[in-house]
């Protein structure tokens, strides 16, 4: 009896074909879906990180127009009478310089006259009393998700004017997971084009520019991931300069 060819079943040579077959098949999808989780992951790290970035210089802009004065501080607590008179934060001596997890440090502190309009107090027509508090921003370490962060925070201020403890505290920056505990914001904000003095008053400088220190990467999980601090928007925007206003 002839035996047909659909008889004898498969060839070695046939599975082993199909193997590698089957593998370059899954290779491939494997390399697209890469490709494809690295792009949306990037897309999405770049529009949290523009979206943070462009509304800190918003609030920065906003800040120093209402500020009557801005006074930068260093890597090391503030001793001096300007700094600690100004000095709206909460850190502490021992979270200014920690190497841990409670890492906080502020960069600068400014008074500010701050309007708030409420309309179901407020009738049509009304004069808002601009109201006297504090602004600052400082660097902390969120150990949640093992990045540093930029705050912005709000103090009331007392009878005699100094800055109470803060009272409001927004989250502006994910800065990313390194921070050079060297800097401070004297260090990271310039007045007219040179280092800001510490713990000094700035009521002469006419413009002050801000180097944001980020270290984020776009894209940090996939294998292609590059700085934030690299693209043109964000190097644009640091360039931007903050200026008092005048009638101050």
């Amino acid at each position: 009896m002839q035996v047909n060819r659909n008889d004898q079943g498969i060839t070695l040579i046939e599975v082993l074909l199909a193997i590698v077959l089957t593998a370059g098949i899954t290779l491939a999808l494997v390399r697209i879906s890469d490709s494809a989780f690295g792009t949306l992951s990037r897309a999405a790290d770049l529009a949290v990180a523009q979206s943070q970035t462009v509304t800190l210089y918003q609030n920065l802009r906003q800040d120093f127009n209402a500020a009557t004065d801005a006074v930068f501080y260093g890597a090391t607590y503030p001793t001096a009478a300007t700094g600690t008179a100004n000095l709206c934060t909460t850190a502490t001596s021992a979270k200014w310089v920690s190497t841990g997890n409670d890492f906080t440090r502020t960069l600068l502190s400014m008074p500010v006259q701050l309007i708030t309009y409420d309309p179901s107090v407020q009738g049509s027509n009304t004069w808002i009393t601009p109201t006297p508090a504090y602004r600052g921003y400082e660097v902390r370490y969120n150990p949640a998700n093992q990045y540093y962060q930029l705050w912005q925070v709000t103090c009331s201020v007392d009878a005699n004017g100094a800055p109470l403890a803060p009272s409001q505290a927004k989250m502006m920056e994910d800065i990313g997971p390194t921070f050079d505990k060297t800097a401070g914001g004297a260090t990271l904000f310039s007045c007219d084009g040179s280092p800001c003095t510490a713990e000094a008053t700035t009521t002469t400088v006419a413009i002050y520019r801000f180097t944001l220190p980020v270290t984020a990467l776009l894209g940090r999980f996939s294998k292609k991931a590059f700085s934030v601090s690299s693209l043109t928007d964000m190097q644009t925007l640091t360039n931007i300069p903050l200026t008092r206003m005048v009638s101050n």
